[in-house]
């Protein structure tokens, strides 16, 4: 534990005591900087996130 990186240390603390860490960036922030980078149309991006949330 002492060699790791101080990133690593953090998410071994949030798996073993259930608490995760605070998230730095907004998700409707990054659905949206994806899409840009994709160049998806927004409604087949969002019929992928439904299918994979419907069938897992």
């Amino acid at each position: 534990m002492e060699r790791a990186p101080d990133d690593d240390k953090l998410w071994f603390i949030a798996l073993f005591t259930g608490k995760r860490p605070k998230r730095n960036v907004n998700t409707n922030y990054m659905k949206e900087w994806a899409l840009e980078i994709s160049r998806l149309p927004f409604w087949l991006f969002q019929g992928k996130l439904f299918f994979s949330w419907r069938f897992r």
